[in-house]
């Protein structure tokens, strides 16, 4: 696959996060995730992942994407605020 259109694809999802278009980039970044399982890109889209479904309070979903990227992605500069957000979605879900 071509490095732009993946960076072009993600960087229009996450606009869509930016612009508190909430729905739209959920389904954005699901995409993203889809077409570009192993991108650079990817590890970003799953912690948006998460975080877009911590706006819709389902917190299981949320922690499943965080999950993904400690696991996946351990390296990632996402690693240390997924693990915090994990910690924030288990304090929220009770």
């Amino acid at each position: 696959t071509n490095p732009a259109d993946e960076q072009i694809s993600y960087l229009a999802a996450y606009d869509l996060v930016k612009n508190k278009r909430f729905n739209e980039a959920l389904i954005a970044m699901q995409n993203f995730v889809a077409t570009y399982p192993k991108g650079g890109y990817t590890a970003n889209a799953e912690y948006w992942l998460g975080e877009l479904y911590m706006v819709q309070k389902n917190y299981p979903q949320a922690i499943e994407h965080f999950d993904i990227v400690l696991k996946q992605f351990p390296t990632s500069s996402k690693s240390a605020a997924s693990s915090l957000k994990i910690g924030y979605a288990l304090a929220a879900s009770g």
